[in-house]
């Protein structure tokens, strides 16, 4: 029996895509009642409101990595490092999914769609190798085979790196841990008609880290940029919440995390370039930085995006890999492309 039971430990987990993808509340409900889909709605509002105050967390561990590794002659490019940290997390909480879900469903979806998702970025990320392929911003380069290769490094790098730190998760949780040994309560009743104590404290948490991010936005001048994006960001997460229920209708290609990542993509090329047009206001500066770093970070992911590429089968997951990718430099390219050589730093967004 202890070396059954060793074995299995040693053994990687294995996932289907249903079991991996964000998880939406509404997709167990697909063939209930009109009765029972009313009375599981009121599951929603305590999900939403986790999914703010993690989407807030997410935001701001995601700045602080961006800025901490924001320095001159880095060896890597900055936002390689909040795909790591989501994707180690979101790899834990894949592996735990069942036990998680089984406490109280709405904090797994908070964590691995909110805080997860929110931590990652795929417009940053598309954005990124757009302006290294374009040189946009930076003198010291030209149009050559350099744009082409700094392109492809940070695309292979930020991807490679990202699907590593999953397994690495997963790895991470296969250690004996507290959670795996102690036995689950019983299942909370997914249909229900009012709300529990647990439901009540979700809803009034995730309030209060929103509200505190919006009152901060105004009260502290010098984290205005910051909390701005803080406070916007849970809109984008709950839009891709509600996206991902579009990830079930095509089994080897997730349109949902597509859509949300390519109107994200979208979105952002729009402010970037809204950002370097003729000078703004202070006040526009700062709404610009929060709807690109915000909005469009917390709508756009990573770490769900190399779930599902993990998951996929592998002709499955090229092409959907690749069609992620190229479509969000597609589009970034419609947008910046005739502007890009004409694009300076020191406005708004840099």
């Amino acid at each position: 029996m202890q070396s059954d039971s060793s074995t299995s430990l040693q053994q990687p987990p294995t996932f289907s895509i249903e079991d991996r993808l964000e998880d939406s509340d509404l997709e167990q409900l697909e063939h209930a009642s009109q009765a029972d889909r009313a009375a599981a709605s009121f599951h929603l509002l305590p999900t939403a409101a986790l999914l703010a105050a993690f989407s807030v967390v997410g935001t701001l561990v995601r700045i602080g990595l961006l800025d901490l590794h924001n320095y001159p002659d880095a060896p890597v490019i900055s936002v390689i490092y909040p795909q790591i940290v989501g994707c180690v997390i979101i790899g834990w909480t894949n592996v735990y999914k069942n036990s998680v879900s089984k406490r109280y469903h709405p904090i797994y979806v908070a964590i691995a769609t909110g805080l997860c998702g929110s931590i990652t970025t795929f417009s940053t990320w598309s954005l990124d190798t757009f302006l290294a392929l374009s040189s946009t911003g930076n003198a010291r380069q030209s149009w050559n085979g350099d744009n082409v290769l700094a392109g492809i490094a940070i695309t292979v790098v930020v991807l490679s790196v990202s699907l590593s730190s999953l397994s690495f998760g997963e790895a991470i949780a296969l250690l004996p841990t507290t959670l795996s040994t102690r036995p689950p309560p019983a299942p909370r009743p997914w249909l229900q008609l009012r709300f529990d104590q647990t439901d009540v404290a979700a809803m009034v948490m995730g309030g209060s880290v929103w509200a505190c991010a919006v009152v901060l936005t105004f009260a502290v001048p010098g984290w205005r940029n910051v909390m701005a994006a803080a406070a916007i960001g849970p809109f984008g997460t709950l839009l891709r919440w509600r996206l991902s229920l579009l990830n079930l209708r095509h089994a080897k290609f997730p349109l949902g995390t597509f859509f949300a990542n390519m109107l994200g993509t979208l979105c952002i090329g729009i402010l970037y370039l809204l950002s370097h047009r003729a000078s703004a206001s202070t006040n526009v500066c700062i709404l610009l930085n929060a709807l690109s770093t915000g909005f469009c970070g917390c709508l756009t992911t990573v770490s769900t995006f190399v779930v599902e590429l993990s998951s996929l089968p592998k002709a499955a997951a090229w092409t959907y890999g690749a069609v992620s990718i190229a479509g969000g430099l597609a589009l970034l390219t419609v947008v910046l492309g005739g502007t890009a050589a004409h694009i300076t730093e020191g406005a708004c967004l840099t």
